[in-house]
């Protein structure tokens, strides 16, 4: 991997990890999930960051679904389409979730993804800043285990 390629998959990482502030610092209070932020001043952070993503897991053969799945999140907004759009959404997540579990070093993250679903029940915010939180942390720790291959 190019160390322009390395640093723009850091860079998106770090996004994710920081997109629960952006999104609060751009637009305000705390809605009920991240896609309502799509309905206020942190619409283009929201756009940007998800494209980012959705771009680059797309570039990836094992993340190309869930990349996919983020473009329909994306495209179709949660008041207009609801059902499209938490289909997608969640399915997101679980594909996500599924493909970190089958990962020989990392899959507790995985499994951490998938014991914080039921807290949809009491917070679907929350559910969402811990599942991208934790699948940010994945892709970091990958990335730095290849780096660190490539120079040893």
């Amino acid at each position: 991997m190019s160390k322009l390629a390395f640093n723009v998959r850091i860079f998106i990482c770090i996004l994710i990890i920081i997109f629960p502030i952006l999104l609060w610092a751009f637009g305000g209070s705390k809605p009920a999930s991240y896609s309502q932020y799509y309905y206020t001043n942190a619409a283009p952070v929201f756009v940007f960051v998800l494209l980012s993503v959705s771009f680059k897991m797309m570039s990836t053969p094992k993340w190309f679904i869930p990349g996919a799945l983020l473009l329909i999140v994306i495209f179709f907004p949660c008041n207009e389409y609801r059902l499209i759009h938490n289909f997608s959404a969640i399915l997101f997540y679980l594909i996500s979730s599924l493909i970190i579990c089958r990962d020989k070093r990392l899959y507790v993250i995985g499994w951490i993804m998938i014991a914080a679903s039921p807290l949809y029940f009491n917070s679907l915010y929350w559910v969402e800043v811990i599942e991208t939180t934790f699948l940010a942390m994945f892709h970091l720790l990958y990335l730095l285990r290849i780096n660190k291959a490539q120079k040893g």
